[in-house]
């Protein structure tokens, strides 16, 4: 039996792939968000369309916002930012006309490319151009250079005054022009865990207006707007000019900080590959009965799981959950981000087993990332017989299903593990025959995940494999060093 469609257990995977070393369960809102979205992606669905509108709608609900009405009040309560904002709004108006007048703009003319982007969906909005000073969690620093009193005060709103930007949305901060005799047509965004602010900046007299869910209004100069922009929205310019407002899309009050990291991580991770196995970070089990590893060398510590598990995510000792003992207890292998450069990561998550969501910020010991490989041979050079072993460690119990490899034995491996250093230090190769779904198109045969199998049409076999591997790794790899305590070669690499 194959799926069209993602399963639920597609669903599962993709999420314990991205969160199975979290050791507490996703917020509700996450988790709700996650299973609604998998069931049918809106990504290939036209913004402008009535199938995304609707789609919208029922991730919005998902969300805990289907009451969510299209315009704002700005309340103080929620939004303390606004009044010093408004207050201050004639800082950045100045700002602005004087960096287009020393651009040489005047307010008709078309701004230079370099500075101002265009939208993502031209279709619906060709004439609109946007200047961004703030994205993906940053503040430019080249924004930063030619607004510094704008952004000055958007970093004292921030810090004084509750200001939330959110690093979900790509364009999140910045000053946008609608030029005359211009519009953008009905659509609406992904903006659920958000509002949007519009304060008017250079507003046109005579008809420039912009329409949420049915309800027009106009934009006045040095006032601020907020809306819900999931709903359908259109905007409109038949002034004597151009329009420029500061537009700031904000979390909602609701939404905690940890929702945000948590949708941020999911969406940064690889996707499901499906066809080879997924990368990693392992955190190799102490001995088993011994509780601390006696590796020594370049191999890895396989020191106390329950320990790095607590001191590597920047929240303090002791605070992880992973046990120690004859066996690790909840699994799960987690997806990295696609550069080995990022995964040290933000994400602040209390890891726990023997995978983790990132490389931790803290200790290394017992600490190894797991690399899926192919298209790769190894001769046994060693002149005494090599015994697998259950994971990367000399400490680790010899894995029972193999027998101890014999020199000039050849092999291919599945997966390697990587030290701190970038040292390629053991290599896994399968045990039993259920590990054959794990890598269906054979790894003997050079597949290498890069593009990847999607969960859309997948064996069921093959989906059950990959949960069953977070689970119980020793059951589906088995693992040999590369080198002994003296950096000597047990296994060379051939070619194919």
């Amino acid at each position: 039996m194959s799926h069209a469609k993602p399963s639920s257990a597609t669903v599962a995977l993709r999420c314990a792939l991205v969160f199975g070393g979290c050791a507490t369960p996703l917020p509700l809102r996450v988790a709700s968000l996650l299973r609604v979205a998998a069931r049918e992606p809106a990504n290939d669905l036209d913004s402008a369309s009535a199938d995304f509108a609707s789609r919208v709608r029922e991730l919005r609900v998902a969300a805990g916002f289907g009451e969510s009405p299209p315009w704002h009040a700005p309340a103080e309560t929620d939004h303390p930012w606004v009044a010093p904002l408004e207050a201050e709004a004639h800082v950045v108006q100045a700002e602005l006309r004087a960096a287009l007048h020393l651009d040489g703009q005047s307010a008709g003319k078309p701004q230079p490319s370099t500075l101002w982007d265009g939208a993502e969906y031209e279709a619906i909005a060709p004439a609109w151009r946007f200047h961004h000073l703030w994205r993906d969690g940053e503040w430019l620093p080249e924004a930063a250079a030619k607004f510094p009193r704008t952004v000055a005060l958007l970093r004292r709103l921030e810090a004084r005054h509750g200001l939330r930007l959110n690093p979900l949305q790509n364009v999140a901060c910045g000053f946008a022009r609608q030029p005359t005799s211009s519009g953008i047509a009905p659509h609406c965004d992904g903006n659920l865990l958000g509002l949007t602010a519009h304060l008017g900046l250079q507003v046109p007299t005579g008809e420039c207006w912009i329409d949420v869910g049915g309800e027009r209004r106009r934009w006045e100069e040095r006032r601020l707007l907020l809306m819900d922009t999931t709903h359908t929205h259109s905007t409109r310019n038949r002034g004597e000019c151009d329009r420029y407002i500061l537009l700031l899309n904000v979390l909602r009050p609701e939404v905690e900080e940890c929702e945000v990291t948590l949708l941020r991580h999911y969406l940064g991770a690889p996707p499901l590959s499906l066809d080879c196995l997924n990368p990693g970070w392992l955190v190799v089990p102490p001995c088993e009965g011994r509780g601390s590893s006696d590796v020594g060398g370049r191999h890895v510590a396989g020191e106390c799981a329950g320990k790095c598990a607590g001191a590597g995510v920047g929240e303090g000792e002791g605070e992880g959950e992973g046990t120690v003992g004859d066996e690790p207890t909840s699994v799960a292998l987690v997806c990295t981000p696609s550069s080995v450069d990022d995964a040290a990561a933000r994400v602040q998550l209390h890891p726990h087993g023997s995978w983790l969501p990132q490389r931790p910020q803290g200790g290394r010991a017992g600490v190894v990332r797991f690399e899926p490989v192919s298209e790769r041979r190894y001769r046994v050079v060693s002149t005494q017989p090599l015994e697998p072993r259950q994971w990367p460690s000399e400490a680790a119990l010899r894995c029972a299903a193999l027998a101890p490899l014999a020199r000039n034995s050849e092999l291919s491996p599945c997966a390697a593990a990587i030290d701190a250093d970038g040292c390629l230090e053991w290599i896994a190769i399968p045990v039993g025959s259920r590990s054959r779904w794990l890598v269906p198109q054979a790894t003997s045969a050079g597949s290498t995940g890069s593009t990847g199998s999607t969960a859309e049409s997948v064996p069921d076999e093959t989906l059950h494999a990959h949960l069953e591997l977070l689970h119980a790794p020793p059951a589906f790899l088995a693992w040999l060093p590369v080198y002994d305590r003296d950096d000597n070669e047990l296994l060379t690499r051939i070619d194919i």
